[in-house]
């Protein structure tokens, strides 16, 4: 009890009581707790005072948004040695001297718990409030690059995106540090990172997930397999949210506007409304002219991906990561990868 009430002094807020472990993360521990008003909250607690401050400043960046993480405060803990060995009593290695703190509300159900209990059409039509709520979130400037079944909580029956830790806002980064099963692992070791094209992959994932029961483990490489598990428009919006090239993967609004979540509208509408275009399928050529509709019907190597594999061979992965961005950005967009090296 003793160590409690020095913990709740430090917290800078009277009245918790029934403080809880509830899980660990890379940068963070979490806490349940009660207050005053017998609401249960959680307490983030962090030695690193800047990973704490990246949350909040992301979540005030977001502030208004329904199915965001609120918090209620944030503290910077000053804790003495004697104080701090007392508290290690109980919470060994959790907090430190310069230790800073965020409480915020507790949301009592994990999404994949909760979709676990519904029919597929409800899944579906849950996952694309998800998409909103991203879309509104980088309408803000906030790209959340840790998007994962366990950063979204179900409240009321809506989805809740938690964890901005590692947000960022600026729309091209020059690196990723994220090793998440969901994440696009050839993103993290690009030079050159579309921060909307990287939460897209992981909510590609996720809708992988969903239909699949596993996220996937590398970029899709055909779609026949997944046409034949999840059906056409299933796996043309999977597909397409996890292509291995940023500059090909859908956007949020092409997501949000796919047949899978407005079946009036046909792909080959989709497609052309969109030119979607596909240029990382072994059996389809690089260039741009190439839909997915004409993709799905090739069937043989070309040319173009022979070399394409060759300079891959050639220069390792990392540095042809590099001369495909560069490539890509040029203006002349018919022009295939080869021509422009």
């Amino acid at each position: 009890m003793k160590t409690l009430q020095l913990l709740n002094r430090k917290l800078q807020i009277n009245g918790f009581s029934n403080i809880q472990f509830l899980e660990q993360g890379s940068f963070v521990t979490c806490f349940t707790a009660f207050n005053n008003y017998q609401e249960k909250v959680v307490i983030t607690v962090s030695n690193n005072a800047n990973e704490l401050e990246t949350r909040m400043s992301a979540s005030d960046r977001v502030n208004g948004i329904q199915g965001v993480q609120k918090y209620y405060e944030y503290n910077q803990l000053k804790i003495n040695q004697n104080e701090l060995s007392e508290i290690n009593k109980i919470y060994p290695g959790v907090f430190s001297q310069t230790s800073a703190v965020l409480i915020g509300p507790f949301y009592e159900t994990h999404f994949n718990t909760y979709i676990a209990k519904l029919k597929m059409k409800e899944k579906i039509e849950l996952f694309h409030e998800l998409l909103k709520i991203v879309k509104q979130i980088h309408t803000k400037g906030i790209y959340h690059m840790d998007l994962k079944p366990s950063n979204i909580m179900i409240q009321n029956g809506k989805p809740i995106i938690i964890d901005f830790g590692q947000a960022v806002s600026e729309r091209i980064v020059e690196s990723v540090q994220n090793t998440s099963a969901y994440a696009p692992k050839h993103d993290v070791y690009s030079c050159r990172v579309l921060s909307e094209k990287f939460d897209v992959y992981c909510l590609g994932n996720i809708l992988h997930e969903i239909y699949i029961n596993q996220p996937l483990s590398s970029p899709l490489s055909t779609i026949e397999k997944l046409q034949n598990a999840v059906g056409e428009s299933a796996a043309s919006c999977i597909f397409g949210m996890t292509l291995r090239q940023q500059d090909y993967r859908y956007t949020l609004d092409q997501c949000l506007t796919h047949p899978l979540f407005n079946p009036q509208i046909t792909l080959e509408e989709f497609y052309t409304a969109n030119r979607i275009v596909v240029s990382c399928l072994p059996s389809a050529a690089i260039s741009r002219n190439y839909s997915y509709s004409n993709a799905y019907q090739q069937n043989q190597p070309t040319q173009s991906n022979f070399q394409k594999q060759s300079l891959q061979d050639l220069c390792g992965f990392e540095m042809f990561s590099c001369i495909q961005s560069c490539a890509l950005s040029l203006e002349n967009s018919d022009i295939d990868l080869v021509e422009y090296i």
